[in-house]
């Protein structure tokens, strides 16, 4: 338990204090390393970086159009600026790092794990009904986007409908978070009742591979 806590700490340091590309960079690539370790899949995480190339690209556009520096003019004359590039990568990998590295984070303690210690918490009665919902709309997520999908591909994926489906998804998920808010409401006690509750171990042998993802990221965060 201790090492873990040692490594979230760790990670907020890294993703707050890291502003050079190289070590941000292979923290990136040692995030994903964890992740994998952790369970997750190549197919999933290359879905998770799709999504981010949402971000990557307004982000590298406008600051390479709107960074004044040394424009650049070979092979075609573009406005864009070495050092709005220079900039826009930056943020772009320091976004990814944020990404990658809140799903590591947030898979180091089980969610049964992560409820229990919210529990401890003074505040903990306000925290858990979001906590449920959250949960309870996160099934329904999957679902409703498969079907917003198949009705955006049978319009032969024309963009200029793309805004308007996304509206009604998020429609969607307001209904859905109604229904299931109500339906907590109303359950309360049985939801509770089975509601897990885990004894977190001082150490385990999980924590060794957690030590020296710690050990490495440390290494990297020198390299700044």
């Amino acid at each position: 338990m201790i090492v873990r806590w040692f490594v979230i700490f760790s990670i907020l340091v890294w993703v707050v204090a890291l502003q050079s590309l190289p070590p941000t960079f292979l923290l990136i690539v040692l995030c994903i390393v964890g992740l994998l370790l952790q369970g997750f899949s190549m197919p999933y995480l290359f879905k998770s970086l799709k999504l981010l190339l949402w971000l990557f690209v307004p982000t590298m556009l406008f600051h390479s159009f709107f960074t004044p520096g040394t424009m650049l003019q070979q092979p075609f004359y573009i406005p864009l600026s070495k050092e709005g590039l220079e900039r826009g990568l930056v943020i772009c990998m320091h976004i990814a790092l944020v990404f990658f590295a809140a799903m590591f984070v947030l898979r180091v303690f089980s969610k049964a794990q992560w409820l229990s210690m919210i529990e401890s918490l003074p505040f903990s009665h306000k925290l858990k009904p979001y906590i449920l919902l959250l949960s309870a709309i996160k099934q329904h997520m999957p679902d409703i986007l498969n079907k917003k999908k198949l009705v955006w591909e049978k319009q032969k994926k024309r963009w200029s409908s793309l805004p308007n489906m996304l509206m009604l998804a998020i429609e969607d998920v307001v209904q859905t978070a109604k229904a299931e808010a109500k339906q907590l409401w109303q359950q309360w006690d049985v939801r509770i009742a089975k509601v897990e509750h885990a004894n977190i171990p001082l150490y385990t042998a999980n924590d060794s591979l957690y030590l020296a993802f710690m050990m490495m990221g440390w290494g990297l965060f020198w390299l700044m």
